[in-house]
């Protein structure tokens, strides 16, 4: 029997030692990616106050405007809506905005018109347009547009 048990650990004892034994770790197997892009969120309001409603139709109804002007009844409220719609543009560059970025926005903010220029002005800054969502609610319509920067 003591035979049986010293040649069990002999047997024994590489195992249990093989099976603590920790690979060396290196660091040529860990790589690192970092990301290279960036992204922003461009923010518009497009709304027509409910005071000015009226007044658009009103001047819809005195338009003395015809069809053989060249122009016809949906551009006219389309051009009267324009006159009295607010606009206003924000762009999100998230918590990691850099001082540039922050200035670049006040500076772009300020001084856009619609959100194709927007687009087109970022563009020049190397922003790329990747998708928008755009939805209406009353007299508000609300648009998004993702951009990326490689």
């Amino acid at each position: 029997m003591k035979k049986l048990i010293t040649i069990m650990l002999v047997a024994l004892v590489p195992l249990i030692t093989m099976a603590q034994k920790r690979s060396k770790k290196t660091t040529d197997n860990k790589t690192e990616s970092k990301v290279n892009y960036e992204f922003m969120t461009i923010k518009g309001l497009v709304s027509i106050p409910l005071e000015y409603k009226k007044q658009i139709q009103k001047d819809i109804s005195s338009s003395e405007m015809t069809m053989t002007d060249g122009i016809g009844s949906e551009a006219t409220e389309h051009a009267q809506k324009i006159r009295y719609e607010f606009f206003r543009v924000t762009l999100d560059f998230g918590n990691q905005a850099t001082k540039e970025e922050k200035n670049l926005s006040y500076k772009l903010s300020n001084s856009l018109h619609s959100m194709t220029d927007a687009v087109n002005m970022l563009a020049n800054y190397g922003w790329d347009f990747v998708g928008s969502d755009i939805w209406s609610e009353d007299n508000t319509t609300y648009y998004h547009y993702y951009m990326i920067k490689k």
